[in-house]
C-alpha cells in the first residue's frame, strides 16, 4: 500500500497564509479532467476559523502548481435567512459525481441546536462552485449531521442516511427552492460484530459502483484508555433498491499514517487519541483504489491499493434482518373504530426523576432504591397539594411542570418552571426555547435561562419549593413525636462511603431512599443536621434545624448547593471537608423564608393548558407502559388483543389503531410505529407487515427467516382540519401460535378432554385460526410506541 501526505502549508492558498500556521485535513477526492482534484479541511492554528481549499493532483498524485484554491471564499447560499455559523464554518468536504455533474457537500460543525449540511455544484476541475449552495436536510433528522454519502442507481440520487440500519433516502437535486429534502426510501438491517468492537460505522467517501455493488469507505470510532480513535472501515451494499448490506469489514482497514499518536499541534478534539478519518474513494485507470484521508485533524494523506488488498479486508456476507419499501398494491382498511373519549377530570404533567429500582451506591455497594430519592419525589408531592389535581407522567414531547430538582437542563419547549434549578456541567439550553418561569432556585439558574435568551420577567422569588413542605404538610408532621440529637444525611452517592467510615454514629444516619414525609419525620427534633444531600440540607433549615454542609465525596458537582444559597441571600458560604470538621464547627444562620410570598409563585394559571390531554406533533408514545399512561384515552384499538410488558399485540391478520391530532390545516406529518415481528423459523415464509395512515402510502417490511429486529416504520398523512382523525391500518402477512396461549388451550383440552384427544382439538383450533376461541393464540407481532411529528415543522 502506497502513502502519500502533504504538507499543510503548501496546501493552504496565499490569501489565507497571513493568519500563521495552519491544519489541512480531512481530504476528499474526485476523478477530473488531467488528474485529480482534492478539497479539504483549512484550520489555523490561533484562529477559529473554519475553511474549505481545494486542489488539483496530476496523475501521479504530485500537487499541481498553483492549483490550490479558497473555496470557501466563494461560497454563496441560495437561503438568505441563515445564521453566521452556517455561512462561516465549514467542516468535512466530499465530492460526489451524481448524474455526471460534481458537486461538494460540507457541514458547518456541531451547531446548536442542530446543524446544516449543504450541497453545491462544481466545475468540472472541483475547484469552483457553480451557483448558490442550498441546504440539504431530510424531515426526521438527527441534531447533528455530519455523514450522509450521495451516490446515483438507475438515474436516481440516494443517499445513505446511516449504515446501521442501512437508511436509504431519495434525493431530487433538481428540485427548486433553497432547501432540499430528501424523502425516506428504503431500510434494511444486518447482523454484524464489527460494531460491537468497534463502535457504529458512520458514513466517509462517496459509495463507488462495481460488479453491480456499491463498495465505500466509512468510518468508525471507539475509546481506549488514552482517549477516542477513528478509523477506516470498509462496506459494500447493493447497486439497486432496496440497496441490502452485504459485506463489511471485519476489523479496521488499516491505513497507513506516518504520524502514528504525534500531533505537531494542540488537539482540535482534546478527547481523540489518534485519527484516521477517510472522505474519498476513487479508482484509478489502472484499476487501483485511492482513498482520501486526514491524520489527527491536521494533515491530508492518500492510499494507494489494489483490488486484492480491498477485497481481503471484507468479511463474509452479512445476514440481513428485515428490508422496509414503499408499496402501490391496496391496502383493505378495517372499518374506521370509535374516537376515544378524552374527557375526563384534569390532570397535571410533572417531570421528576424516578430512582426506584435505580443503583443507589453506584458500583461500591449494589443497593438499589426502594422508594426513591426524597428530593425528586417532592417534586410530585409539591404540585399535587399545591394544584389539588391528580398527576401524571409526562408523555414524550409533551409540555409539563418542572418544579423541584436540578432539572432545569431538561426544559423543552412549552415547560413551567417552578422552582427547579440547573445542574453543574450541563449542556446550554437551545437558543428561542419557550419557557414560562415563575421561580427557580437561584441566581446561577436565573444566568442559566440567560444564556439561552430565556425571559425572567415573571420571577418574583428565588427558593427551593423544598423549604414549603413543613407548611404544606403541617398537620402530618404535627403527629410526630420530636427526636434530639444530631443527624446525618448523606447524598445516595456518598452514604455506604460515609457510614463506612463513621460507624460510630450509625444511629444517626438517615438515608434519601425515603419519601419527603419520610424525611421529615426522621429530621424532626434534631439538634443539628450534617448533610451532603443538597435536600438535606433545605428541608432541615425549612424545619429550622442548623444544617452543615458536607462537601461531596462520590462526585457530585457542586454548582446546586452555591445556587441555593445564594438564593437565600447568603454569600459567606461555609463547605466543610469532613464530618469531624463539622462537628466541631459553627454552623451558617439559618436563611429567612418569606413562605407566603413563595406560595403566591404557584402557577395556578397554568394548569388548564398544561392538563389538556391531547396528541400533538412532537408528541411520542410508550405502548409498553400502556395502562400506566391511560392510552386507551387516547387511541382506540382494533385487532389488538393483548397488553403486556412489550407493547401491544395484534391478534388478527388485520388490526387498527385510532386517534385524533391536534393539527393545522393543510400540513403534512409523519407517524412513526415501532413494531417486532413474531416470526419463527417454521414459518413457510417469513413474516412481513403492511402499514397505512389514513389511506396514504402503503409502507411494507419484509423479515428474513427467524429474523426478530425491531423497525421504524414512518408513515405520512396530512391535516384537513384543527382535529384530524388519525387511523393506522396494518395487515400481516403471517399469524403465528403464541407458545403462552397455546400452552394455555392445550392445558385447559387436557383437563376436560384427556391427552389422548388434546392433539385433536389442537388440529381444529389450527384450521379455524384461533379466533373462534377467543384465546388471542395468534400474533402477528407487537407494537411498542409511536411518535407524531410535523413535516412542514421539521423540513
Amino acid at each position: 500500500m502506497r502513502l502519500i501526505e502533504y504538507d499543510a502549508a503548501a496546501l493552504t492558498p496565499g490569501e489565507w497564509r497571513a493568519g500563521g500556521l495552519v491544519r489541512a485535513f480531512n481530504p476528499t477526492i474526485a476523478a477530473v479532467p488531467g488528474g485529480y482534484a482534492i478539497a479539504y479541511r483549512v484550520v489555523h492554528v490561533d484562529s477559529h476559523h473554519r475553511r474549505i481549499a481545494a486542489a488539483l493532483l496530476d496523475h501521479d498524485f504530485a500537487l499541481v502548481p498553483g492549483s490550490v484554491t479558497p473555496l470557501s471564499d466563494q461560497i454563496s447560499f441560495a437561503d438568505p435567512g441563515l445564521d453566521e455559523r452556517a455561512r462561516t464554518w465549514h467542516a468535512d468536504p466530499i465530492y460526489l459525481r451524481l448524474k455526471g455533474r460534481l458537486y461538494l457537500m460540507w457541514n458547518d460543525g456541531a451547531a446548536r441546536p442542530s446543524n446544516h449540511q449543504f450541497i453545491a455544484e462544481m466545475t468540472d476541475d472541483g475547484r469552483h462552485t457553480v451557483g448558490e449552495a442550498r441546504e440539504i436536510t431530510t424531515r426526521d433528522r438527527r441534531s447533528l449531521e455530519k455523514n450522509w454519502t450521495l451516490f446515483e442507481s438507475d438515474g436516481e440520487v440516494y443517499a445513505s442516511y446511516s449504515y446501521r440500519p442501512h437508511r436509504v433516502l431519495r434525493v431530487d437535486l433538481d428540485a427548486p427552492g433553497p432547501i432540499v429534502v430528501a424523502a425516506p426510501a428504503f431500510t434494511s438491517g444486518f447482523t454484524s460484530n464489527y460494531e460491537k468492537v468497534f463502535g457504529v460505522l458512520r458514513g466517509g467517501a462517496q459509495p463507488f459502483q462495481v460488479d453491480g455493488s456499491l463498495l465505500a469507505m466509512a468510518h468508525s470510532s471507539f475509546k481506549v484508555p488514552e482517549g477516542r480513535v477513528y478509523r477506516a472501515a470498509l462496506i459494500e451494499f447493493e447497486g439497486k433498491p432496496p440497496f441490502r448490506v452485504r459485506r463489511m469489514s471485519r476489523a479496521p482497514f488499516d491505513l497507513p499514517s506516518r504520524a502514528g499518536t504525534d500531533f505537531a499541534h494542540d488537539k482540535l478534539n482534546p478527547d481523540v487519541h489518534d485519527v484516521v478519518y477517510p472522505r474519498g474513494l476513487v479508482r484509478s485507470d489502472a484499476g487501483e483504489w485511492i482513498v482520501s484521508y486526514g491524520l489527527n485533524d491536521e494533515r491530508c494523506a492518500l492510499a494507494v491499493m489494489s483490488p486484492t488488498q480491498v477485497e481481503e479486508s471484507l468479511g463474509p456476507p452479512v445476514r440481513t434482518g428485515y428490508s422496509h419499501r414503499s408499496d402501490d398494491r391496496p391496502l383493505q382498511p378495517l372499518p374506521r373504530s370509535p374516537r376515544p373519549d378524552v374527557s375526563e377530570q384534569p390532570s397535571l404533567p410533572v417531570f421528576w426523576f424516578d430512582a426506584k429500582g435505580k443503583l443507589f451506591d453506584g458500583f461500591v455497594g449494589g443497593r438499589r432504591f426502594a422508594t426513591g430519592n426524597f428530593g425528586d419525589i417532592a417534586s410530585r408531592w409539591a404540585a399535587r397539594r399545591m394544584s389539588g389535581v391528580e398527576l401524571r407522567t409526562p408523555l414524550p414531547g409533551e409540555p409539563r411542570m418542572l418544579a423541584i430538582g436540578s432539572v432545569l437542563q431538561r426544559a423543552q419547549d412549552g415547560d413551567v418552571v417552578w422552582g427547579a434549578g440547573v445542574k453543574g456541567g450541563s449542556e446550554p439550553l437551545p437558543r428561542g426555547i419557550d419557557l414560562d418561569v415563575r421561580a427557580v432556585r437561584g441566581p446561577l439558574s436565573i444566568d442559566y435561562l440567560h444564556r439561552a435568551g430565556v425571559s425572567t420577567d415573571r420571577v418574583g422569588q428565588l427558593f427551593d419549593p423544598g423549604v414549603l413542605f413543613p407548611r404544606l404538610f403541617a398537620d402530618e408532621l404535627e403527629k410526630v413525636e420530636p427526636r434530639g440529637g444530631d443527624r446525618i444525611v448523606p447524598h445516595y452517592h456518598d452514604d455506604l462511603l460515609l457510614r463506612r467510615r463513621h460507624y460510630e454514629h450509625l444511629g444517626s444516619f438517615v438515608s434519601v431512599d425515603t419519601t419527603p414525609l419520610g424525611m421529615m419525620r426522621a429530621l424532626k427534633g434534631a439538634d443539628r443536621v450534617f448533610a451532603s444531600s443538597l435536600h438535606g440540607v433545605i428541608f432541615a433549615e425549612a424545619m429550622g434545624i442548623p444544617a452543615y454542609w458536607l462537601a461531596p465525596i462520590g462526585g457530585e458537582d457542586e454548582l446546586k448547593y452555591h445556587d441555593y444559597y445564594l438564593g437565600t441571600g447568603r454569600t459567606k458560604i461555609k463547605r466543610f471537608e469532613s464530618l469531624e470538621e463539622a462537628m466541631a464547627s459553627d454552623p451558617m444562620p439559618l436563611p429567612r423564608f418569606d413562605i407566603d410570598a413563595y406560595l403566591e409563585t404557584f402557577p395556578h394559571d397554568s394548569i388548564p393548558r398544561l392538563s389538556v390531554r391531547a396528541v400533538t406533533p412532537g408528541h411520542g408514545f410508550d405502548f409498553k407502559n400502556w395502562d400506566r399512561q391511560h392510552l386507551s384515552r387516547y387511541f382506540g384499538l382494533a385487532g389488538f388483543g393483548v397488553r403486556d410488558e412489550r407493547g401491544i399485540w395484534m391478534t388478527s391478520r388485520r388490526a387498527a389503531i385510532t386517534t385524533t391530532v391536534r393539527t393545522t390545516p393543510g400540513e403534512a406529518f409523519e407517524a412513526t410505529l415501532t413494531f417486532a415481528p413474531t416470526n419463527p423459523g417454521t414459518l413457510p415464509e417469513p413474516q412481513t407487515l403492511r402499514a397505512q395512515a389514513n389511506g396514504g402510502p402503503i409502507q411494507v417490511v419484509r423479515w428474513r427467516r427467524a429474523g426478530a429486529d425491531r423497525v421504524e416504520v414512518t408513515l405520512e398523512f396530512s391535516a384537513h382540519s384543527t382535529e384530524t382523525a388519525l387511523q393506522i391500518d396494518l395487515e400481516a402477512r403471517h399469524l403465528v401460535r403464541h407458545p403462552a396461549a397455546q400452552s394455555s388451550i392445550l392445558g385447559r383440552a387436557a383437563t376436560r378432554l384427556g391427552a389422548a384427544d388434546t392433539s385433536a382439538l389442537l388440529g381444529r383450533t389450527l384450521s379455524r385460526g384461533g379466533e373462534a376461541l377467543g384465546t388471542h393464540a395468534y400474533r402477528g407481532g407487537v407494537l411498542s410506541g409511536l411518535r407524531i411529528a410535523s413535516l412542514g415543522r421539521r423540513a
